[in-house]
């Protein structure tokens, strides 16, 4: 069985879009508040080491804390509250008052380790060389919801620290990891991440101090279900536990650069994958990009950890199933991005 070589990432935060449609300001982004935070202390985020214990720290920090740098209040504590990245980085940008349309803006706007999605044609020979049905009645999510989904039974005691250390190290253990440091759910994202998108799908709810099953929008489709109820189920368990991830849940695992990790996801689901190592190749990358390129490879790590990606190396790759339920999920967290 694979060893669990990550500590589990923490929960970050929630955060709703109020914009219909993608924008650029001048206020930066949660992702630039946590790297610029970390340039304000002297950390070198080109270096990977010091990167991983600044994040790691960060992760430690409790809720507050890490909101209060996340939504850069500590700019307004700094000597230079535009601080010495924003101005390197950002100050020569024509930052538009309205939303964007073109597609030269939006490739500014992400980094190019990205990489380009497939032609449409070569997506849908992609998405069709597929078995949807087959892919949801065992992909690697559905299995897990199965595991928990037996454990809760009935009913099952939830509490300040969920479903407490025992079961969760149950579950991990049957995810096939080897458990270390856990003392609560929260500290197991692959159980909390799941347990999230098993609540935003309805099929679980939280009465009386248990966690119970649920059949708010429907029942939930076991492996020996009709293939189109197990494939209904798979559409919606995947697309609530992408959209926890990707707007950073306050209870499961949450995603540092939502809108980057959106769009490599997308590239992990095309033919190739995304290969993203740690480092790049290229000279010329920005300070910015390779700050960016480590923290979006932790997120395709968390989502390997959610049973969602899967990883070869540094290739990333995740079904092409998932184009059916990513569009929704993007348009409901990033307000919609140009096409």
């Amino acid at each position: 069985m694979p060893k669990k070589k990550r500590r589990p990432r923490k929960p970050v935060r929630h955060h709703k879009p109020q914009s219909p449609r993608v924008q650029r300001s001048r206020t930066p982004s949660f992702g630039d508040n946590v790297i610029g935070y970390a340039v304000h202390q002297g950390i070198d985020v080109t270096d990977p080491d010091a990167l991983n214990r600044f994040m790691a720290l960060y992760n430690a920090l409790p809720h507050e804390e890490r909101v209060a740098i996340s939504d850069g209040d500590w700019r307004e504590d700094a000597d230079d509250p535009d601080a010495a990245w924003l101005d390197d980085e950002w100050d020569d940008e024509e930052w538009p008052d309205e939303g964007w349309e073109d597609d030269d803006e939006l490739d500014d706007m992400f980094p190019g380790f990205l990489g380009d999605l497939p032609d449409d044609d070569t997506l849908d020979a992609h998405i069709d060389s597929v078995d949807e049905n087959a892919y949801f009645v065992d992909a690697p999510l559905m299995r897990r919801a199965d595991l928990l989904l037996r454990l809760i039974g009935d009913g099952h005691p939830f509490t300040d620290e969920g479903l407490g250390r025992e079961s969760t190290v149950s579950l991990l253990e049957q995810f096939g990891y080897e458990p270390e440091d856990i003392a609560t759910t929260w500290d197991a994202p692959p159980v909390s991440g799941l347990l999230v998108g098993l609540v935003g799908a309805g099929y679980v709810e939280f009465a009386d101090g248990q966690v119970r099953p649920a059949a708010k929008v429907s029942a939930w489709a076991w492996p020996d279900a009709p293939s189109e109820e197990r494939t209904a189920a798979g559409r919606v368990l995947h697309a609530t536990t992408l959209h926890a991830f990707l707007s950073e849940s306050e209870l499961g695992p949450a995603a540092v650069t939502g809108p980057f990790t959106a769009m490599a996801l997308m590239n992990a689901c095309g033919p190739a994958g995304l290969n993203l190592p740690e480092t790049s190749t290229d000279a010329g990358e920005s300070e910015r990009d390779r700050a960016l390129r480590r923290l979006v490879r932790a997120d395709l790590l968390a989502l390997e950890d959610l049973g969602v990606v899967q990883r070869d190396g540094d290739v990333f790759t995740a079904s092409p199933v998932l184009l059916t339920v990513l569009p929704a999920v993007l348009e409901e967290v990033t307000g919609g991005l140009p096409t």
